[in-house]
């Protein structure tokens, strides 16, 4: 995984992302934030921490570049205050400095597991046959297709947290996009997402474990990389704990 650093700290972290994980390859390292964009882009990140606090930059208007160019963001900061924007803009975490080698590790490995996830999807759809068979329809692996208003909507699977429903209408909520209202029954939704780890809590709520950042045992309760908190209900809790020990 390619990782640029952009950081005060940034010597201290390529040392111990490369002692931790030596699948990560630390392309940039950037203690002061002097650089332009092009230069961050030309390292191609596939995964960067950017500091709020280095002077001459905007950490939260780099992230969201990187953001946009698919790469996987860490924001850091010595101020809690920033935290729920961070998540809000789509990063992966947020490390409150001074940050403590076991949050880092926490982070980046959450990280590498969210890259290596997106690159088996890609190596999915790179093999498909992009034209349907006769009567067969449109197979295209990693993407969902729903109905929203007028439109079929190609939906990537990886970057989709939860699905509600609010009487009858389900809800696709997606990382660095806004919610998507979707025309489409129980029994098929659940059906176009049955190849995919995605789990019923409730009758109006299905997760997908991949967005999950940690379940809360004794609140029956997961917290979801966007922040959302939802609870499992009372007859889905078996069924829960028992695919959670899959991962």
């Amino acid at each position: 995984m390619r990782t640029l650093l952009v950081d005060s700290d940034a010597a201290w972290m390529a040392e111990k992302i490369q002692q931790s994980y030596p699948a990560c390859q630390v392309v940039g390292v950037y203690p002061h934030g002097h650089a332009n964009l092009k230069d961050f882009q030309s390292r191609r990140p596939e995964a960067a921490i950017v500091s709020l606090d280095l002077p001459g930059i905007d950490g939260l208007d780099l992230a969201n570049l990187l953001l946009k160019k698919g790469c996987e963001v860490i924001i850091s900061s010595e101020w809690s205050t920033f935290a729920y924007e961070a998540l809000r803009s789509g990063a992966a975490d947020y490390l409150l400095k001074p940050c403590a080698e076991e949050d880092l590790q926490t982070a980046i490995g959450r990280v590498l597991r969210r890259v290596s996830e997106k690159a088996k999807l890609r190596d999915v759809a790179s093999r498909a046959d992009p034209v349907p068979a006769p009567g067969q329809g449109w197979n295209r692996p990693g993407y969902i297709a729903v109905r929203a208003r007028e439109n079929i909507s190609f939906v990537p699977v990886d970057q989709i947290i939860r699905f509600e429903a609010q009487k009858g209408q389900w809800t696709i909520f997606l990382e660095n996009a806004p919610p998507l209202p979707v025309n489409c029954d129980t029994s098929r939704l659940e059906q176009k997402l049955s190849p995919y780890p995605f789990i019923r809590t409730g009758r109006d709520c299905m997760v997908n474990l991949h967005k999950v950042e940690r379940f809360q045992l004794q609140k029956n309760e997961f917290v979801l990389t966007d922040g959302a908190r939802v609870k499992v209900a009372k007859g889905m809790q078996e069924e829960v704990r028992e695919r959670l020990k899959e991962f």
